[in-house]
């Protein structure tokens, strides 16, 4: 169901600026739609969302990175990589590094 934004509505939702994810799913049970709405809506009237951050992602190790570790768990010498990412990743998984 849709929001039919009346101007009583706008004034609300500028009053509950900054909106976030919990302001926005409070007036969207008081108006009687989506939370969705209500985010985009803002958005276009320009008025401010603080959106909640996502984390950081988790960042692999390089394969020369990869090679280093696994050269010296193996005991190996250090020399150009000759393996590729896939049987580095195996290995690793294998010696648990």
């Amino acid at each position: 169901m849709s929001i039919v934004y009346t101007p009583e509505k706008v004034a609300e939702m500028r009053a509950a600026s900054p909106l976030n994810l919990e302001k926005a799913k409070e007036l969207a049970s008081k108006f009687g739609g989506s939370h969705q709405s209500i985010i985009v809506k803002a958005r276009n009237l320009g008025i401010a969302y603080e959106s909640k951050s996502k984390g950081s992602k988790k960042v692999k190790s390089t394969k020369k990175e990869l090679t280093a570790r696994l050269r010296t768990r193996a005991g190996l010498p250090d020399r150009a990589g000759d393996l590729t990412q896939a049987d580095l990743w195996k290995l690793c998984k294998i010696l648990e590094c």
